[in-house]
């Protein structure tokens, strides 16, 4: 039956909206804004269309709305939240490997946030929280295939994206 993953993926799909919320309720938006903000993400056809599939892209954006609501829930996080917004998007890269460059997003806004010398240490910690098991599971795939990466991705997806309208002559 597929009702039971259909049912969690709902869940999930609700608690976007519901971490988006509380996010923008907690930053000082009224909740008639933080309401009209969640709509679409709560009602959007697109999104329970792909909650209806077995598809990986609502797990992938739960995970980083919990990892953004996590960093962004203090103005100076915890260096706990750090280490567990590392390993939220470790989780979302190996889940969708276009989840890698979201990395480099998060550290530039942390940088740019800069708080003190503690936003230094939780950089280094999400770092270290993220590479462990990104790290892991790329051994595990050269274990299995031969080569340290976490995808065997070799640009054909890209080709296939691009040959509608690619003019190569």
């Amino acid at each position: 039956s597929l009702t039971a993953p259909i049912a969690v993926q709902h869940a999930m799909g609700v608690g976007i909206g519901v971490a988006g919320y509380a996010l923008l309720r907690r930053k000082g938006l009224p909740g008639w804004a933080a309401t009209l903000a969640m709509v679409p993400v709560l009602l959007s056809g697109y999104a329970l269309q792909l909650e209806h599939f077995l598809l990986s892209d609502t797990l992938f954006a739960f995970l980083v709305m919990i990892a953004i609501a996590a960093v962004m829930w203090w103005p100076d996080p915890p260096l706990w939240i750090y280490a567990l917004t590392g390993l939220l998007l470790a989780a979302a890269t190996l889940v969708r490997s276009q989840g890698l460059p979201l990395l480099a997003v998060f550290l530039v806004c942390l940088i740019i946030r800069f708080a003190r010398w503690r936003t230094i240490v939780g950089v280094l910690v999400l770092c270290a929280a993220f590479a462990i098991p990104v790290a892991g599971y790329a051994k595990w795939f050269e274990s299995v295939n031969g080569t340290f990466q976490i995808t065997n991705s070799d640009g054909a997806f890209l080709y296939a994206t691009a040959i509608t309208f690619a003019d190569c002559a």
